[in-house]
């Protein structure tokens, strides 16, 4: 019966030129998805030898991965010693990833694959970038397109999308019926992949475990950050003979961060979405050398400005107490020019006298979108509490223009800052 359902699956599937055999010797039984899934506890982090025994420890690393080249595990013992996907048969972490020992197709050595689904009739494995699924038989890669060099056989390819086409011969019976539907909308991605199986196995009345369920898609964590700034200006038009100088007298900002972190498939990503607050003194002076006359003007102003940065950052440095990151990002600015003091002073060319003005000269854009890049610094003080340090530039185009005389200048605002504050 067993050998009539390989040549039911595996035939057609070999003729479309849709997968690559593995060494049969090596190929991965149903019974090595049991006996290593009956080992699962919440929590505990293990190895599997390659004779399925267990051994209970620690997998030292910096951050949970999704994907190994090597591990180092730590026994009851404490002693340290490192394995690759030749010398053990898989491993499980705390945080629920399960990885396994895999020939995959195409390949001369072992790899560690992390298994995403485990199910009686098939089970789904991800490395990198790449699917695979295993039907208790067979290793096959799931792919969005032929191989042109490879798939010779294939007549028309471009009618027919590789991975779909072998879950269709996968799953031919009776309820295929019931999951072509899911089918048709199912995407080359783990979430489309796995809710695929589960309805299959489902409709099947077969077992299976989602090794995913137990890992979040990511994770929320809060950071409230106080800091000082300094702005800038830098000239897009102005007249020639225009000077202007800013003066920053002092600058405080205030901020509260939602920060989506540690996915799943991209563990050294995060998102941040920041509500930020700051408030400013400053003064502007300006000068304009003119035929007519030489302008002189001053004003000391007040500047508040709530925004809304959005920001992905890359870790680049990812260690259980400490971590270095780098991101970028855009946001929204709303602000309010408040004017304390201004005075505009001319020297008439033709005139023996002098003017002057007590008026404001300065307005800002009260809208704007800006573009940002940090670095930060954060180092862990318990289990849920971190203190960070963060640099951040920010670049907000054709914010600034003053007038003197009718002769209008316009400059970008250029901000750098420093923040100090906690995750939690």
């Amino acid at each position: 019966m067993r050998f009539q359902i390989y040549l039911r699956l595996v035939i057609p599937a070999y003729l479309l030129g849709l997968i690559h055999f593995s060494a049969l010797g090596q190929s991965i039984t149903y019974e090595d998805l049991k006996s290593f899934n009956s080992n699962q506890e919440k929590n505990q982090e293990f190895i599997i030898l390659n004779n399925l025994v267990k051994k209970e420890g620690k997998i030292i690393r910096n951050f949970d991965s999704n994907k190994y080249e090597e591990i180092v595990f730590e026994n009851a013992e404490g002693l340290r010693s490192s394995f690759d996907a030749n010398q053990i048969k898989g491993f499980q972490l705390s945080n629920g990833r399960v990885f396994e020992s895999v020939l995959i197709p195409g390949s001369s050595k072992r790899q560690f694959l992390q298994r995403l689904f485990s199910g009686q009739l098939m089970s789904l494995y991800s490395f990198g970038d790449k699917y695979y699924v295993f039907n208790g038989l067979e290793i096959y890669e799931l792919r969005s397109v032929y191989d042109e060099t490879k798939d010779i056989s294939i007549k028309n390819p471009s009618k027919y999308v590789p991975y779909l086409y072998l879950f269709s011969t996968l799953m031919a019976g009776k309820c295929f019926g019931q999951v072509s539907p899911i089918l048709q909308k199912t995407k080359l991605t783990e979430n489309d992949l796995v809710i695929l199986l589960e309805k299959f196995h489902k409709c099947e009345n077969s077992e299976y475990i989602t090794h995913i369920a137990k890992i979040p898609a990511f994770k929320l964590a809060s950071q409230v950050k106080f800091g000082v700034n300094r702005s800038g200006l830098r000239s897009i038009q102005k007249e020639e003979g225009r000077k202007d100088r800013l003066q920053f007298l002092s600058g405080y900002q205030a901020s509260y961060s939602l920060l989506l972190e540690e996915f799943r498939s991209l563990p050294r990503f995060n998102f941040q979405i920041s509500f930020q607050a700051e408030r400013s003194t400053q003064e502007l002076r300006s000068d304009l050398d003119h035929p007519i006359g030489f302008f002189k003007g001053q004003e000391k102003f007040q500047l508040q400005t709530l925004s809304i940065p959005l920001s992905f950052n890359y870790e680049v440095l990812k260690r259980p107490n400490q971590q270095v990151y780098m991101g970028m990002g855009i946001g929204f600015a709303f602000s309010k020019l408040t004017s304390d003091f201004g005075i505009i002073e001319v020297d008439w060319t033709n005139q023996d006298y002098l003017s002057l003005v007590e008026k404001s000269f300065l307005n800002v854009q009260e809208n704007s979108v800006f573009s940002l890049t940090q670095i930060g610094f954060k180092r862990k003080v318990s289990q849920k509490l971190w203190i960070l340090s963060e640099l951040q530039l920010r670049y907000l185009p054709n914010y600034y223009s003053s007038t003197l005389n009718q002769f209008e200048s316009t400059y970008h605002r250029l901000d750098t800052s420093l923040h100090f504050g906690i995750q939690f």
